[in-house]
């Protein structure tokens, strides 16, 4: 709908500019020209109120998003390992380190 608005707007102002000269001689368009007019402003600020109204609903959106994104954020400092203890975690990157190390010392 917002579309047909700016297209017929488009028109209408192409038409006008295009035929400036016998639109300003003949006066009996003077009123459909005002009430053209009007409806287009009207027509145009609906659409604008939809756009604005549309807007603030996409940033409320985006902002419900960033908050559970960031909800399951876990700061590096509170880092749990849920893996410990299981030999399935760090415990056994840290040996496979470990043992990197010690070959690596035995080779020098």
């Amino acid at each position: 709908a917002g579309r047909g608005v700016e297209l017929c707007s488009r028109a209408a102002i192409f038409m006008i500019t295009t035929h400036q000269k016998q639109v300003i001689a003949t006066h009996a368009l003077t009123v459909p020209l005002r009430e053209l007019r009007r409806l287009v402003r009207l027509r145009l600020q609906e659409s604008r109120d939809s756009i604005g109204f549309n807007i603030a609903a996409l940033r409320c959106i985006s902002k419900v998003a960033n908050e559970r994104k960031a909800s399951f954020f876990i700061p590096d400092a509170e880092k749990v390992d849920v893996w410990a203890g299981l030999g399935l975690g760090s415990d056994v990157a840290a040996a496979m380190e470990n043992r990197r190390g010690a070959i690596s010392k035995a080779d020098r």
